[in-house]
């Protein structure tokens, strides 16, 4: 009870300040955004907050209400008129911003090229909230602000697939481009399905309910289920949001009185608006100053690559719009070029790396930049949700439960074709280490065993890279007269 009254009382603190933020930024014309995530970091400073915020809180939470709100005021005429530009960027554009950003990141920092790779998928899904409310409010042309969410809204799922793609590549040491495209058309062609799909049922639904209070409910469960049952079926659950989003913003309103739209519209202003507020304030609560301030360097050169690698594919596939469609003014991609802000999507997946890349995949400085300051961190972290969980146990008071257990953790990758099939589980769009119940299933129902075996094995890489000793722990039993049974 304790727990929830203080998570409660968290979320109303945080509700409060994101009221008093946006009611200042009124009167400094800040971004928003920006405002945020600089309170954020001056909280940060004066009292330092407990928050266990992982990828599957952002996707699966924050990013649909986010997502389907912007694709449900889309008119789709304009965007089919405009599907061939927007397509170029938020495909082609990604593909190019990961390749570009991965080789001068590996170029300029320690970083080995298959995880400047990772970092350059990671970060190449913009976000640019701040800049399309700011087109809202000064009545920017209707096709400069579809290009920019437009882009926004497809390059999502896009960088999420290709940095399971290029991360898998990484843990691995092997990359089939054969397999990795077909995968690639597999899950976003899926998640496109199963929106439509999904879009058209509600839409049907609505026209012929004559209840706005329904009716914003089933927009609801509209953009949360669809994420899910994407997710589900190993599809993009964020193109599945889009889509579903785009279909019952299109078709749904034909069917609803004029009091359902202003509410269904006042509603998703609201959630996105609750949705944006958190992010960007625990972006800011987020940031370790100290990390920041020591690895300055590369974050500075990261910062130039992202940055370049921007400039060139806007202006480049802003050259190729131009030879076959509407041509796009010089002012218009310089916004394009400056307006590629980054948010929810690159720190969900930042959230969702795994705990250390394996040997293969670290060199020289890079090691030591791991073991030493973000593989104790996450080690920390992996202790503390562990603790969390119902019927934890701690691997240490059950060490006999340890070594009594009758299987090894079949979960973790062997081989390189087991390490692919582990990794499609674990990894998939950032949905953590697995479904519980294959788990339970794998090890014999023996989960709480197998987890303190994994929570030992962390413990112990942990102290051999910092160099601390290991905690004690009860001497080993005598073994088993079986065992020696012939």
């Amino acid at each position: 009870m304790d727990r929830f009254i203080s998570t409660e009382t968290l979320i109303i603190e945080l509700l409060l300040v994101a009221s008093l933020v946006a009611i200042l930024v009124r009167r400094l014309r800040v971004p928003y955004t920006v405002a945020l995530v600089l309170v954020g970091l001056v909280l940060t400073l004066q009292q330092p907050l407990e928050l266990s915020l992982t990828p599957e809180l952002i996707l699966a939470l924050l990013v649909p209400p986010l997502v389907f709100e912007a694709a449900f005021h889309i008119n789709f005429t304009e965007l089919r008129r405009n599907l061939p530009g927007i397509l170029l960027l938020a495909v082609v554009g990604v593909i190019l911003s990961t390749l570009i950003v991965g080789g001068a990141v590996s170029l300029v920092t320690p970083l080995s090229l298959p995880i400047a790779l990772v970092f350059g998928a990671l970060i190449s899904a913009t976000d640019p909230v701040a800049v399309v409310a700011l087109f809202r409010a000064l009545g920017a042309p209707r096709r400069l602000a579809l290009l920019v969410e437009g882009e926004s809204l497809l390059n999502d799922g896009t960088a999420i697939v290709l940095f399971n793609l290029v991360l898998a590549a990484a843990l691995t040491g092997h990359f089939d481009l054969l397999n990795g495209v077909a995968d690639f058309l597999r899950v976003s062609a899926g998640g496109v399905v199963v929106g439509l799909a999904l879009g058209w049922i509600a839409a049907q639904i609505i026209a012929r309910v004559d209840d706005y209070l329904i009716e914003t409910t089933l927009t609801t469960v509209l953009a949360f289920g669809a994420y899910l049952v994407a997710e589900r079926l190993h599809f993009s659950g964020v193109l599945a949001v889009v889509v579903a989003g785009l279909v019952n913003g299109n078709i749904g309103p034909q069917g609803m009185s004029p009091t359902t739209r202003i509410v269904l519209f006042n509603f998703w202003e609201y959630v996105a608006f609750l949705a944006n507020s958190f992010i960007f304030l625990l972006i800011g609560l987020q940031v370790n100053v100290p990390t920041l301030l020591a690895n300055w360097q590369p974050i500075a050169w990261a910062i130039v690559a992202v940055l370049a690698a921007r400039s060139i594919v806007t202006y480049s596939l802003g050259w190729v719009v131009n030879r076959f469609s509407d041509p796009l003014p010089l002012r218009w991609l310089h916004v394009l070029n400056w307006g590629g802000l980054r948010g929810a999507i690159a720190l969900a997946l930042a959230l969702s790396l795994p705990a250390r890349p394996r040997p293969a995949a670290r060199t020289g400085a890079h090691h030591g930049l791991w073991r030493g300051a973000v593989y104790p961190a996450r080690a920390k972290h992996y202790h503390a949700t562990l603790a969390a969980r119902p019927g934890h146990c701690d691997p240490q008071s059950d060490s006999d439960a340890v070594r009594a257990a009758p299987c090894a953790p079949d979960d973790l990758p062997r081989g390189r074709h087991a390490s692919r099939q582990s990794l499609s589980r674990r990894l998939h769009f950032g949905a953590g280490l697995g479904d519980p119940a294959a788990r339970t299933a794998q090890t014999g129902g023996n989960d709480c065993a197998q987890r303190a075996r994994l929570a030992a094995h962390v413990s112990r890489t942990h102290h051999r890279g910092t160099g601390e000793r290991p905690p004690r722990t009860a001497a080993r039993p005598a073994q088993r007269a079986d065992e020696h049974a012939p």
